[in-house]
């Protein structure tokens, strides 16, 4: 199977859909280890996040010690820790606690995360840490605005009992929370007025995009067959909260990209995901 549906270690530790102005926030206060590491790489996804927002949404990013210079600008903390062996093992990728508002990156589960989608194969293309990591931070900065629980966590192991097609609430809050990315995106990309801003959006599309490409590439390379053969562990969802992470990131794809490629890559997943159960799939892979 795969490594490309590890998720990674992402928490969104708020509930409510007002968010406070608080940068105090550290790992400690959640009884969890800071780490250093890939803190450069966490303040450079903050900044783009909050390049790409649109003017009108009030919430802004920021790491902690950091000042967000907007008066009257409420900001979410991206916290950055490391493995503890206990709530954040090298594996553990999900926790979520209503005390507080903030996003938790797991140091080591997003390494994990990049070097399993990214170019480690030779058959894949290399994504941009920064940018992949900032398209993620939107997502869960969809969540807290939306009063969503939020949380991404290694689903590597296939639980076949599980798989299911079923409609469910956390599911739609998954797709609610990528809808608020691509009308981000795609408000910062019709924003020709402002350079800086559509260039860095174009640089996470980017990202974006080659994400998709990847998850299908690792599909039809590592699982060749899997299409003809219908695998539904490969194109059905692993669980009740969350919809299968390679469709979700076509369709967010295809709604900003909106051309050929990405319908074409939408479409051949969703034509085996809609089969009946045991069907032979019509499709030929083509890695």
């Amino acid at each position: 199977m795969t490594g490309a549906f590890l998720a990674f270690s992402l928490i969104i530790l708020s509930q409510k859909a007002e968010v406070p102005s608080s940068n105090a926030l550290r790992p400690e206060d959640f009884k969890l280890r800071s780490a250093n590491r890939l803190l450069p790489l966490v303040e450079e996804a903050v900044a783009i996040v909050n390049r790409v927002l649109a003017t009108d949404i009030p919430v802004r990013l920021t790491t902690p010690g950091a000042e967000i210079g907007r008066p009257g600008v409420a900001t979410v903390p991206v916290l950055l820790v490391r493995p503890d062996g206990a709530r954040f093992s090298d594996s553990t990728v999900a926790l979520a606690t209503p005390e507080f508002r903030a996003i938790v990156v797991g140091e080591t589960g997003f390494e994990n995360f990049t070097h399993a989608v990214s170019d480690q194969r030779g058959y894949t293309a290399s994504i941009a840490s920064r940018d992949l990591l900032a398209f993620v931070l939107m997502h869960e900065l969809g969540h807290i605005l939306a009063g969503h629980r939020g949380a991404f966590w290694d689903s590597q192991t296939v639980d076949r009992d599980r798989l299911n097609l079923d409609a469910s609430l956390d599911k739609t809050h998954e797709e609610e929370a990528d809808a608020f990315v691509a009308a981000q995106m795609n408000g910062a990309l019709a924003d020709t007025g402002d350079f800086d801003r559509w260039m860095t959006t174009m640089r996470v599309s980017i990202a974006l995009s080659e994400l998709s490409f990847n998850l299908a590439a690792i599909r039809r390379v590592e699982c060749f067959g899997c299409s003809v053969l219908r695998d539904i562990a490969l194109f059905w969802d692993r669980a009740d909260s969350h919809p299968n992470f390679e469709y979700r990131v076509l369709q967010l794809n295809h709604r900003i990209q909106n051309n050929q490629t990405s319908k074409s890559l939408l479409e051949e997943f969703e034509t085996v995901r809609r089969l009946p159960h045991g069907a032979s799939s019509p499709i030929v892979a083509n890695p």
